[in-house]
């Protein structure tokens, strides 16, 4: 049985990483902001569900693997190709 490899290509993003951490992070506290100033405990919960959910995002992005250059990617390929090369030619 072989193991399967997966490799994604994705694009670059347009913006600069802080303007969308600061888009991210702003969400819950104008909701929290905005749910204190009108007296709206629904919506400081809302804001508070949203700090939880930024924040658990935080911890996957630092859990998951990074992504890799084109010639990192090159050359893992060329490990895997590699790799299933001597297992065909060596299928014990």
């Amino acid at each position: 049985m072989t193991k399967t490899v997966e490799i994604k290509l994705a694009e670059p993003f347009t913006d600069s990483p802080w303007l969308r951490w600061g888009r991210f992070i702003s969400v819950p506290i104008i909701l929290i902001g905005t749910g204190s100033a009108l007296g709206s405990p629904a919506m400081e919960w809302l804001g508070f569900l949203c700090v939880i959910v930024v924040a658990l995002s935080v911890v996957l992005h630092k859990a998951l693997p990074k992504s890799m250059t084109i010639a990192e990617a090159r050359a893992r390929l060329d490990e895997i190709e590699r790799d299933q090369t001597l297992s065909n030619e060596n299928p014990n």
